[in-house]
């Protein structure tokens, strides 16, 4: 860190006695690139940007800094703006596809490739997940322990876009009855323009609730998200009729990675949500996530403000009970076998209240899943 701090006063200190010409800037940027000084041409990029010197090989170079540094986010900035002064060169278009790769703009990634190497190739298939798990109930004579089961993929759309299909199976026995849910999820993730996106969504699912009746239920979602170098910024709005019942639910929400290699990143989710002849509710979720050395995630989520019905994950996530959820908290850890397999555990609790007795239920869940990429 010092020998860091007195080669950036000295970089500094010639800058200011002297007018900063381009070709001077050139040949110190390609030193420091030579030396594989990536700390120290990270922050002689950004200085000499401030100096209103830019030009396509300095943004090159302070790109590949901050990549070979691991912030990809702030890498990609670099290299978007090398690729404007530069459309025909593909040194910056293969590091921006592997920018969008890490930073989960895999869409953006797609149309990328199409100017790359026309030997590279991009999988169909981004990954297979799937996991199994149960829910423990703390009130027995109230309701049974739920079992569950979901399985789901995630591939391209020629190089356009991606879509992620996912099928639940839940089962449970309460005092009123048994009941088992199938559900069908598809979401399609769709690159508007740099750093925005759309994703449309739909979720059905079909419900037998013995001794009464079965009934198809119906979610419809729209979302769209900015990424930006620092920010996620995303609004969403569904649409369900469950139970009869029609439903609005509305969400903003902000995830900030705050510091620069992004390994720390916190969301807030505010929600408003209506239903048909009852009082609106306004409940917030959050999380904040971990990332390790080795690659694995750590993540706390909570739920509180008091809701039925709500829907989460761009409606991926459905909470469709008459029971007033009061407050949920998950805690996830995701661990790579491999580079291409990857598994996780999820443990959550949570409060509701059963509709019928008004009694408090506790609720723990553990799942437990796999995910591959080819």
């Amino acid at each position: 860190m010092f020998m860091l701090c007195c080669m950036l006063v000295t970089l500094k200190s010639a800058a200011q006695t002297d007018t900063l010409t381009t070709e001077q800037v050139d040949a110190q940027s390609y030193s420091l690139y030579l030396e594989q000084n990536w700390k120290v041409l990270a922050a002689y990029t950004e200085d000499v940007l401030s100096r209103n010197i830019d030009f396509y090989y300095l943004r090159l170079r302070g790109g590949v800094a901050y990549y070979e540094l691991e912030q990809y986010r702030r890498a990609t900035v670099h290299f978007e703006r090398a690729q404007q002064m530069n459309p025909f060169e593909t040194t910056a278009n293969e590091y921006l596809y592997w920018c969008y790769t890490y930073t989960g703009r895999t869409e953006e990634a797609l149309k990328l490739s199409k100017k790359n190497n026309p030997n590279f190739k991009i999988p169909i298939i981004y990954s297979v997940t799937t996991e199994a798990g149960i829910k423990i109930s703390s009130n027995q004579s109230l309701a049974n322990n739920m079992h569950y089961g979901f399985a789901g993929v995630n591939h391209r759309v020629k190089n356009a876009f991606t879509l992620f299909h996912g099928f639940t199976y839940l089962q449970q026995e309460t005092h009123w009855g048994n009941y088992t849910q199938y559900q069908y999820y598809l979401k399609a993730r769709l690159p508007v323009k740099k750093g925005w996106y759309i994703q449309p969504a739909i979720h059905l699912v079909q419900l037998y609730a013995a001794p009464y009746n079965k009934d198809f239920y119906a979610l419809g979602n729209l979302s769209i998200e900015k990424q930006l170098s620092r920010f996620i910024f995303a609004a969403g709005y569904n649409y369900s009729d469950f139970f009869n019942r029609y439903q609005h639910q509305s969400n903003v929400s902000v995830t900030w990675f705050s510091i620069k290699k992004q390994t720390v990143w916190i969301t807030c989710t505010p929600t408003y949500l209506n239903i048909e002849t009852q009082s609106s509710r306004l409940f917030v979720s959050a999380n904040m996530g971990y990332s390790f050395k080795n690659k694995s995630t750590l993540q706390v989520s909570t739920m509180n403000g008091g809701a039925r019905n709500f829907s989460e994950a761009n409606g991926f996530l459905v909470n469709n009970s008459v029971d007033l959820i009061k407050n949920k908290y998950a805690l996830q850890y995701n661990y790579p076998l491999t580079p291409k397999k990857e598994i996780y555990g999820i443990a959550v609790t949570e409060q509701r209240e059963e509709f019928f007795t008004l009694q408090n239920i506790h609720y723990h869940s553990l799942i437990i899943g796999l995910r591959y990429k080819p």
